[in-house]
């Protein structure tokens, strides 16, 4: 889908939105890893999306990028982006509301991890054995 600012999973007006909010409550447990590497694709998808609109990246979240990147494949556009901004590097509050490449990107993955899972829970899901965090880098902070 096209990135639309009035229709994200942030605000629950992303077509997907119910559909996460399903599949993040039957898959990912209040705390620790998950059972599936479905249900941590969306845990380490939704750390990433929440970091950005809450906190403006100030977080590390390296850790789930980099999970991301190995067990689901992130494009190479997204990955530069974002790479830049994962050890907790914020974002410039004069380019926060400006710049849409960035929600673009993140609203991107959340739909495609969503499909991604939507369909796993159909075919099977995947036993999990790697937690998100023991891929995390040295903070920049």
């Amino acid at each position: 889908m096209a990135y639309n600012p009035d229709a994200t999973f942030y605000n629950s007006k992303n077509p997907m939105s119910a559909a996460y909010e399903r599949l993040y409550a039957k898959l990912v447990p209040q705390c620790g890893k998950c059972d599936t590497v479905e249900g941590e694709l969306l845990r380490a998808s939704s750390r990433i999306y929440h970091d950005y609109y809450n906190n403006g990246f100030g977080n590390n979240w390296s850790g789930a990028l980099n999970y991301l990147d190995q067990h689901f494949g992130l494009k190479a556009g997204e990955r530069r982006l974002l790479r830049a901004y994962a050890r907790g590097k914020i974002v410039k509050r004069s380019t926060y509301n400006t710049n849409t490449a960035i929600p673009a990107a993140l609203e991107g993955i959340a739909e495609r991890v969503v499909q991604h899972v939507a369909l796993a829970e159909v075919t099977g899901l995947t036993p999990n054995s790697d937690d998100m965090f023991d891929l995390q880098e040295k903070s920049t902070w």
